[in-house]
């Protein structure tokens, strides 16, 4: 419903022309919700009152709900006399000639109804005389209904007697929203308040919302600019602190009052009560002092974020210091880099230099120092704003910048203790931590912040990072730290730096303990958040997280899809002086090589890290060890392993886990399964050990069936564990056993046309009745775009289709015509969902966005019949159903047009229906379904009665039921219809069927 829209000014003194008519409402007065029990409400009250007043902001539907009442008091017998009169920016004597002339009324009803639509703002002496003259014509009869909007507060101030309606008043509310659904065609999936928060306008607007509608603007955001820049227009002349706080509102997108106030913001109270009353769309909560405005994170509050900027900078400053306390740096980034120039966004991150590079915000910091040295004559960047950048270069990367700033840090060691606070400082050095293999980039000592020890969660999870970095290459992990947060970024945020190196921390230390079964949620996790952290260039941390899924996916039997992770991996950690990582990379390249049968190449890599690494990186011996040696087996034939073997000392006892594995492994390719299994004997807690779980099945996988004694060794109850299944990833079902059904509401947005049994038009599970769809061409041209599955139709083709009687030119002519009128129906407009495309001559259906009965059956029925390998039976039968539930009659075919066409087809989609529940019959009687079997050849025979194979298919059916009599009347009727028409006889087959079943009929009464 469109609010505050134009009515002409006018006196109305009959019935007939005071209803709302199209100068009102543009949308037409179909697109109107009657709000009965609402207007009933206010006649009541408002008979008694005399003057209704309705305050509420644009959107709110004043306007509406003021035609309504108006309406209802014309349909009064007992009164009918109704004024409407727009009197937008209308003076006092203006004011007072519209209401001398209303007047008029009182002759033709004892109590006339005066509608003044949008109020204006009056000065005090005007406004008095104004409310003066309401009530001395109050007093002689007349009633008003006034509607203003919450910046004309004096009026509703001067008119303390009248009945007051509010903005909270006017919301959809949830009793009512079914008919708003109803008559908008609104899906049921939609999350409603929170997109809408029940403001009418944009409940109206979810018409043509759709999920695809990613990258451009909707209806409902382009309603959402519209609402929220007529509040701002309205607050624009408030003297007190409103308007900066509904514009830091805005600014914020959500959160609390209290932390404005933790940022020296002084909020009014009366502020707060007139933003819950009169401007109920930020979703205020007077309780928690929590609010969140309408599509918080979309591109419609970015575009009132524009307008804020341009008009109050400061005010974006403070809402980004405010959100950076809070620790929504995500959207206080957006702010600084949309909206702020060089200097503002340098004093930010003079104040806050640790918050936007640990939130990945690294080229965001690089563009604001870049942007600052640019200015002509800027001042020396100071030492917070340094810091930042040198947190940015560690968390992208870049050594050389790390290597500067820290230099220029050390130059300037004096006003650190001044310039920057503890924990800024405190994270800092966990981050330069990280990177103790690189030179030059170490922090100076701070003797005063060496004194303080804040125990922040950032700085604990960085420096829980070093100690994994150390702990988890020699084996001294404990998976079970009660410390580790496993999230990948804040509840505010899409990153956080220092939780997503613990998550990667987490699940590497799953590897290293072997308690690795199969990927989860984490792994999901992990695997979204790289698009983020590569659109940030945040190189060092996308190498890890790339590292970390790939040898989970390896470890538990996937193929490894980025199979430049573990290479990449190994060239930053170069760069980084990080030797650890590197060896770790190359021990993971070599065990890739490995699984896809590059035996030299992982024999090779597994050779080199047992060279470079340290004796006391014991993971990475043991895993190397094992990787050389199963290589080394698999690369050297049989009669060299069992000669290897022979020379093992089976009694030997001080080895480690790895040495165990490699021996038992050549003992199992070498076929000594007794020598194996005294070796097992000996060292089964060594074999069976946790740690070296996940390296051991990946070897055996590797061997094939040379472990297969080694398997045969394993406890039952851990065999499973021991086994490298590619079943970590769920199976999803057949595609085409999710072909939607008919019944079932489909993608948000999407129209869905069914053509079998007649022709309907649905969007959202809603049928469309507008009078659009009653007209014969949109209904024709509509389905023949449908039949085209999708593909062009030239439009000389539809003009002679559609109009066979003229000539080309017209034809075309009425083309135009139609198209308009079918996009309209459905609902099209620019920017929106686009359901007809046209590329060249060719005029198409957009399948994103229109479904069809026919798509799906055509679908269902190509796989039924051309046999596709890898389909049961059973899945073969539920598809015959699902067909035969499409299938509600034959295919619609117009009378308006030429249908020869639509005939055609229809004969086709008739006959592939009879052949697939023919088929489906076949596979029915195979599984003894015949319930099912019974069922299609209802269906069938309901289609056409004289196929010969479908009497075939039915007789046996009838058969296998018990019912031969039915199997002989429907024979008998073949007969007859065979002699009569066409002066035929029935196919040799049918009568060998007829034969066979009268037979055994026959025999049985023998007995």
């Amino acid at each position: 419903m469109r609010n505050n829209e134009p009515v002409a000014k006018k006196d109305v003194n009959k019935k007939e022309d005071c209803s709302p008519k199209s100068a009102a409402l543009p949308m037409g007065t179909s697109f109107m919700v009657a709000r009965t029990h609402l207007v009933r409400d206010l006649i009541s009250r408002g008979s008694e009152a005399g003057i209704v007043l309705i305050c509420a902001p644009h959107g709110f539907g004043k306007t509406g709900l003021l035609l309504q009442y108006a309406d209802e008091v014309r349909s009064d017998p007992a009164r009918g006399a109704v004024s409407i009169m727009d009197v937008t920016g209308f003076s006092l004597e203006e004011l007072d000639a519209l209401l001398d002339r209303g007047e008029e009324l009182i002759a033709l009803s004892p109590h006339p109804l005066l509608a003044i639509d949008n109020a204006p703002c009056l000065d005090p002496p005007a406004l008095k005389a104004f409310v003066e003259h309401l009530r001395k014509m109050r007093e002689r009869g007349f009633e008003f209904i006034i509607t203003c909007r919450p910046n004309n507060h004096a009026l509703v101030r001067a008119t303390g007697d009248s009945i007051k309606v509010s903005a909270q008043s006017l919301k959809v509310r949830p009793k009512e929203y079914a008919e708003w659904a109803r008559t908008f065609s609104i899906s049921s999936s939609l999350d409603v308040y929170r997109l809408t928060q029940g403001v009418p306008l944009l409940v109206a607007s979810l018409q043509t919302v759709t999920e695809r509608q990613e990258e451009s603007e909707t209806m409902l955001d382009l309603a959402v600019i519209d609402i929220y820049r007529s509040v701002l227009n309205e607050i624009q002349g408030d003297c007190g602190g409103l308007a900066d706080l509904i514009q830091l509102m805005l600014l914020m997108g959500q959160g609390s009052i209290a932390d404005m106030e933790r940022c020296g913001v002084r909020v009014d109270v009366r502020d707060l009560s007139r933003i819950a009353r009169d401007y109920p769309l930020f979703g205020f909560d007077p309780a928690s002092r929590e609010f969140s405005c309408i599509n918080a994170e979309g591109s419609s509050l970015r575009r009132i974020c524009e307008q804020i900027a341009a008009m109050r900078p400061e005010l974006v400053t403070r809402a980004a210091r405010i959100l950076l306390k809070a620790d929504r740096v995500d959207r206080a980034a957006m702010l600084i880099d949309q909206h702020l120039d060089a200097e503002r966004g340098l004093a930010i991150l003079q104040q806050f230099p640790l918050k936007l590079a640990l939130a990945g915000h690294a080229t965001l910091i690089s563009a604001i120092v870049a942007r600052y040295e640019a200015l002509p004559g800027q001042r020396e960047i100071g030492v917070g704003a340094l810091l930042g950048a040198y947190a940015a270069a560690l968390t992208s990367g870049d050594i050389a910048l790390a290597r500067l700033t820290a230099r220029e840090l050390s130059r300037r060691a004096q006003r650190i203790d001044d310039e920057i606070d503890s924990a800024d400082w405190e994270a800092a050095c966990a981050l330069s931590e990280m990177w103790t293999g690189c030179r030059n980039i170490e922090l100076p000592q701070s003797p005063r912040f060496a004194a303080e020890s804040p125990s922040l969660p950032v700085v604990a999870r960085l420096r829980a990072h070093v100690r994994f970095q150390s702990d988890f290459l020699r084996g001294r992990l404990d998976p079970a730290d009660p410390g580790r947060v496993p999230t990948g970024a804040s509840e505010a945020d899409d990153l956080d730096v220092s939780s997503l190196l613990d998550l990667t921390d987490l699940l590497l230390g799953e590897v290293a303990s072997g308690t690795l079964d199969k990927l989860d949620e984490r792994d999901q996790l992990l695997c979204a958040m790289e698009p983020i952290v590569r659109s940030r260039r945040l190189r060092p941390l996308l190498d890890r997280l790339r590292l970390v899924v790939s040898a989970r996916r390896m470890l538990v039997g996937l193929p490894v899809t980025d199979e430049r992770s573990f290479a990449d991996a190994s060239t930053g950690a170069i760069r980084a002086g990080d030797q650890s990582t590197q060896l770790l990379c190359l021990l993971l390249e070599g065990w890739q090589d490995l699984m896809v049968g590059q035996v030299v190449n992982a024999e090779f890599r597994g050779t080199q890290v047992l060279r470079l690494a340290d004796k006391e990186q014991k993971l990475l011996r043991s895993w190397a060890h094992l990787l050389e040696r199963t290589a080394h087996v698999m690369n050297t034939s049989r009669v060299a392993i069992r000669e290897e073997a022979e020379m093992l000392d089976l009694a030997e006892n001080d080895i480690s886990v790895a040495q165990a594995w490699a021996n038992a492994l050549l003992l199992s390719s070498a076929r000594f399964d007794a020598e194996l299994s005294a070796w097992y004997s000996l060292h089964k807690n060594k074999l069976l050990d946790p740690g070296m779980r996940l390296i051991a099945r990946l070897a055996m996988c590797a061997l094939g069936e040379r472990a297969d004694a080694m398997r045969r060794l394993i406890p039952d109850q851990l065999r499973r564990r021991y086994d490298l299944q590619n079943d970590s990833e769920p199976k999803g079902a057949d595609p085409l056993l999710g072909v939607p059904d008919p019944s079932i509401t489909h993608e948000v947005g999407q129209l869905n046309i069914r053509l079998f049994g007649g022709f309907k038009a649905e969007r959202n599970g809603h049928t469309l009745t507008d009078e659009l769809w009653r007209r014969r061409k949109t209904s024709v041209l509509a389905s023949r775009l449908v039949l085209g599955m999708g593909s062009f139709v030239s439009r000389r083709t539809l003009a002679e289709e559609l109009w066979p009687e003229y000539d080309y030119g017209h034809a075309r002519s009425n083309l135009y015509s139609a198209l308009s009128m079918l996009r309209r129906a459905m609902g099209q407009r620019r920017g929106g969902p686009q359901y007809i495309i046209t590329q060249g001559e060719g005029v198409a259906v957009n399948s994103e966005y229109v479904a069809s009965d026919v798509m799906r059956m055509a679908l269902l029925t190509r796989e039924v019949l051309l046999g596709r390998s890898g389909v049961s039976g059973e899945q073969i039968l539920e598809m015959c159903l699902k067909i035969e539930e499409l299938y509600v009659g034959p295919l619609y075919v117009p009378d308006a047009a030429d249908s020869a066409y639509f005939v055609r087809v229809r004969k086709a989609m008739g006959s592939r229906f009879l052949d697939c529940m023919i088929r489906g019959v076949e596979i029915a009687i195979e599984q003894e379904d015949f319930s099912s079997a019974a069922w299609m050849i209802e269906a069938a025979l309901k289609e056409d009665r004289t196929r010969e194979d479908v009497i075939r298919s039915a007789m046996r059916v009838y058969d296998l039921g018990g019912r031969r009599r039915e199997a002989v009347e429907l024979y008998q009727s073949h007969l007859y219809y065979l002699d009569h028409e066409l002066k035929a006889s029935p196919e040799s087959e049918t009568c060998a069927i007829y034969e066979r079943i009268v037979r055994k009929s026959r025999n049985r009464d023998i007995m």
